[in-house]
């Protein structure tokens, strides 16, 4: 790998360092304060969390340009021992707002990060409360989900194993079956 091409890695994985949120998940988007610090903005796209996984299961290889992670990892190990960290706060989260929510149906809206963790954001239209689902960041969490079942479940270690058959569930709850149109047999 080219020398940029590890620099732009390593340059980009300390933005996530700043969106990194105690629920494991992380923020939308990083922005600056009026004294021009970056903050990380307490909201949350499934997406993001998609490619969180994406990113730590990369860390988690070795892959070139991420074998010491975010910033501030001092070596590779520890790197991987914290993205295994990352990816354990961040499954449980989700299953706990999968079962929080029922009436999300699996899915994840956009939604504020918490102390408590994820909320979802409710808009008033035609006078009702609604919930938007969006579906391009679903498809982006799903198959981050398979990807991550599917490579840590090869892991010799078993604290990845156990990461692999916690994404499961989350997968199997966000049935996109309920999309699915079976005469154009498209979603």
């Amino acid at each position: 790998m080219e020398r940029f091409e590890r620099k732009v890695i390593r340059e980009e994985l300390s933005y996530f360092e700043l969106a990194q949120h105690p629920s494991g998940l992380w923020a939308d988007h990083v922005r600056f304060d009026d004294h021009g610090r970056p903050v990380a903005g307490l909201y949350h796209a499934a997406s993001k969390t998609g490619f969180e996984i994406a990113v730590c299961l990369k860390i988690l290889e070795g892959a070139p340009g991420f074998e010491y992670g975010w910033c501030g990892s001092d070596s590779p190990e520890q790197a991987r021992c914290r993205a295994r960290a990352v990816l354990a706060k961040a499954f449980q989260t989700l299953e706990d707002f999968q079962s929080a929510n029922p009436k999300c149906r699996g899915f994840f809206p956009w939604g504020s990060l918490e102390p408590g963790g994820l909320v979802p954001q409710q808009e008033v239209r035609r006078g009702h409360a609604c919930i938007q689902i969006p579906a391009v960041d679903q498809g982006i969490l799903a198959f981050a989900l398979v990807a991550a079942s599917w490579q840590l479940q090869r892991s010799h270690l078993g604290e990845e194993r156990a990461l692999s058959v916690a994404a499961q569930p989350i997968l199997r709850r966000m049935d996109f079956g309920d999309f699915y149109d079976p005469i154009t047999r498209l979603m």
